[in-house]
């Protein structure tokens, strides 16, 4: 119903935002490696990211959810006096066999939307990758210390990507239900790391040489609160079944 639905989503978003302000404290455990405080940053990075599109699979679930009511095949009258007369056999097959369907196709979902999850928290983690790049090294420490952002921690290039795995998608030949997971999920993940950052740093818009000051607490949340709607709203009139 509709009630529930809307109390599934407030619980949803409560989560994330618990999900989000949990990994602030976790990352903040105060310790004297560098190696572990960058795996603390790192995993929460992951878990907001998670979090994050753990809300946009549930939008798109209840999506789902309805398509599947209207599509659904009920029992007619026509049907219903099968089921009192000779046909009765063939209708129950019938209805069963829709009911098998929607079962397996239930577990398929259950299991994309499970892959895309942890690949969003993958992506989250991984676009760090670009530290070691823009340093030329493998030191933990060169990566730490740079001059300057790396390339992947600028808005416009998360756009650019996002929509290079959108024509990737089209392009090659990737399973429907990935095909705009794909870069929904990249801004997903990446957007919600540059959020995080930019509660220290600000966002940054290079190359077109400015960034914001550093985000408040309050706008850091509202808009880690839109991301899941932007990326069920990205998926929406697709095959992502």
């Amino acid at each position: 119903s509709s009630s529930s639905s809307i109390w599934l989503l407030a619980a949803a978003h409560a989560a994330l935002l618990l999900t989000a302000a949990a990994a602030e404290r976790v990352a903040a455990y105060p310790t004297s490696s560098p190696l572990i405080r960058a795996l603390l940053d790192s995993g929460a990075h992951a878990s907001i990211a998670a979090a994050v599109w753990t809300v946009a699979e549930i939008l798109l679930w209840l999506r789902l959810q309805e398509d599947d009511g209207a599509s659904k095949l009920p029992i007619t009258n026509h049907q219903q006096q099968n089921l009192n007369h000779s046909h009765r056999g063939a209708a129950v097959a019938g209805h069963d066999g829709w009911m098998i369907q929607r079962s397996r196709l239930s577990h398929a979902r259950l299991l994309t939307s499970a892959l895309a999850v942890g690949s969003c928290a993958a992506l989250s983690s991984l676009i760090d990758i670009d530290h070691f790049v823009a340093a030329r090294s493998l030191q933990l420490h060169d990566a730490t210390h740079l001059s300057q952002r790396p390339p992947l921690h600028a808005i416009p290039a998360v756009l650019l990507t996002a929509a290079l795995f959108a024509v990737f998608a089209r392009l090659r030949c990737v399973p429907s239900p990935w095909k705009m997971r794909l870069p929904s999920m990249v801004l997903a993940a990446w957007l919600s790391h540059h959020l995080r950052d930019g509660t220290r740093r600000g966002l940054s818009f290079a190359p077109l040489l400015f960034d914001t000051p550093p985000l408040s607490s309050l706008v850091y949340y509202a808009l880690l609160l839109c991301l899941p709607s932007l990326s069920h709203w990205l998926m929406r009139g697709r095959d992502v079944h």
